[in-house]
């Protein structure tokens, strides 16, 4: 049976009813329930220097019991400021968090706070930059009933973050075997495609909001034959759209939206594009928003951004499933440029984001055929959670998605230029 020790890095600045104990019976909960899910697995819950023996060095144990755990948690809830009102987690916190990133892969840390004490906004910029934590929200005073209504719920959520952890370390290749094997590989390679995107290496300028979702598999094809490509060219469009300019080179097949100048500025731009580079990975990038005349702000509805994921999702797998790729496939997806987005929902509509994107949880699927919606939960609640809706994504309520049953709600929005 394997066994993947969960560590939890707490802090006690704060009431231990609001935060430490708080998040450990919620961690417990979650785990309870996931390992339902996961029955040939043991999941354990660790932190500080518990279960060892004597009088061990106290840094040194932590170290090594980060270095060896499969999801490091952290509590990175506000305890302090600064005298100039900076806003401070726990140092200690910080510190073995540091020393997770170091050793772990992103997709292993899991971060959470109390944002009754400070919003994430006022992380510092090597956590602001980075996925929200997993937030909750509860005063010191709060009453026993309201702590357990909301841990309740919190628990839920972090079932979801952790069992998408703990999906990757299972699909992770073992220690010591090729550096670049399974998904490592794939890794490397989409660590590759978004530098290339950074340094403005794409097929086509995609301006303003917009959502990137780039899909790489642990074994690509032998060799990615341009017929192959060529068969699945269809594929290379994004729903409701129809316009497409085609293009080649040297391990690159693209389609996008054909570019148009706007305004002043000095480039063409296109609402998307599609690629396939070498050795066998699909981007996608598409407009999600547009500002109208003068608007402060650009209102994005919550649902039909769901569908545009899972429709790029689903649409990249056929791709990938066409060029002959297999084995377990990583999915990023990240929104760009929402600084001014405001997200809406049915019920409510959020704030301005203030933040210049969101990257969303990494997801590991075992087989091109494991994909389903509600896989994709993860990024979705990760796409609420960033815009301030504390439940995440409200379109799993019956567990189910809800896209597939009212199709019209979620059907992909799709913007001309103004």
């Amino acid at each position: 049976m394997n066994q993947i020790t969960i560590f939890y890095s707490w802090q006690s600045d704060r009431d231990s009813s609001v935060c430490r104990n708080f998040v450990r019976i919620a961690l417990e909960t979650a785990l309870g329930e996931l390992r339902d899910q996961h029955p040939n697995v043991e999941l354990v819950l660790d932190s500080d220097t518990s279960g060892v023996a004597g009088t061990p060095p106290v840094t040194e144990t932590i170290l090594k019991k980060i270095k060896a755990c499969g999801v490091f948690v952290g509590d990175v809830t506000f305890v302090g400021e600064t005298a100039k009102g900076k806003q401070l987690p726990n140092p200690n916190v910080l510190t073995e968090y540091g020393y997770a990133r170091a050793v772990l892969d992103d997709e292993q840390i899991v971060l959470l706070m109390n944002t009754a004490f400070g919003p994430p906004t006022d992380l510092p910029f090597d956590l602001a930059h980075l996925r929200f934590p997993l937030a909750w929200e509860l005063q010191d005073d709060a009453a026993a009933v309201e702590r357990r209504r909301i841990r309740a719920a919190f628990a839920t959520k972090l079932a979801l973050c952790l069992d998408a952890s703990i999906r990757y370390v299972l699909a992770k290749p073992p220690a010591g075997g090729l550096a670049l094997n399974g998904l490592a590989a794939a890794r490397a390679t989409l660590t590759e495609l978004r530098n290339r995107t950074g340094r403005g290496d794409v097929p086509a300028i995609v301006p303003g909001p917009r959502l990137v979702v780039r899909l790489a598999p642990a074994t690509p094809p032998q060799y990615l034959a341009p017929a192959a490509v060529k068969r699945t060219r269809q594929a290379f469009v994004p729903s409701e759209y129809e316009l497409v300019q085609t293009e080649a080179s040297l391990g690159q097949w693209a389609s996008f939206d054909p570019p148009k100048s706007r305004g002043s500025g000095p480039n063409p731009e296109a609402r998307w594009y599609t690629r396939i580079v070498a050795p066998g990975a699909v981007e996608t990038a598409v407009v999600v928003g547009v500002r109208v005349d003068d608007d402060r702000t650009i209102i994005v509805d919550g649902f039909p951004l769901e569908g545009r994921l899972v429709e790029t999702v689903r649409r990249s797998i056929e791709m990938l499933k066409s060029i002959g790729a297999t084995g377990p496939i990583t999915i990023e997806a990240v929104l760009h440029e929402i600084k001014d987005v405001q997200l809406s929902s049915p019920s409510r509509l959020s704030r301005p984001s203030r933040i210049p994107g969101i990257e969303t949880t990494t997801l590991v699927l075992p087989t091109l055929a494991d994909f389903t919606p509600e896989s994709l939960r993860p990024m979705m609640d990760d796409i609420w959670l960033g815009f301030g809706f504390e439940d995440g994504s409200p379109s799993f309520e019956q567990g189910a998605w809800r896209g597939e049953a009212h199709p019209r709600a979620y059907e992909p929005a799709t913007f001309r230029w103004p």
